[in-house]
């Protein structure tokens, strides 16, 4: 499940769609952290830092929470 916007995208074929339907052509990430944490029910929880750079400089920072 994606949730874009507040628009949940489900399955896989429609998330790749929606990705590659975005109006930019170039995006670019420096990761710079990665901790993973086990969850509930065998659960893992991955927490991402670093940098995104959309289109063109200056990159900003990011953050980005997965609960797999």
């Amino acid at each position: 499940m994606l949730t874009f916007e507040g628009q949940k995208i489900q399955g896989s074929q429609s998330i790749f769609a929606k990705l590659t339907s975005l109006p930019f052509q170039r995006c670019q990430h420096s990761i710079t952290t990665v901790d993973c944490q086990p969850s509930g029910a065998g659960g893992m929880l991955v927490f991402v830092s670093g940098k995104v750079c959309i289109q063109t400089p200056p990159a900003k920072k990011t953050k980005i929470t997965w609960n797999l």
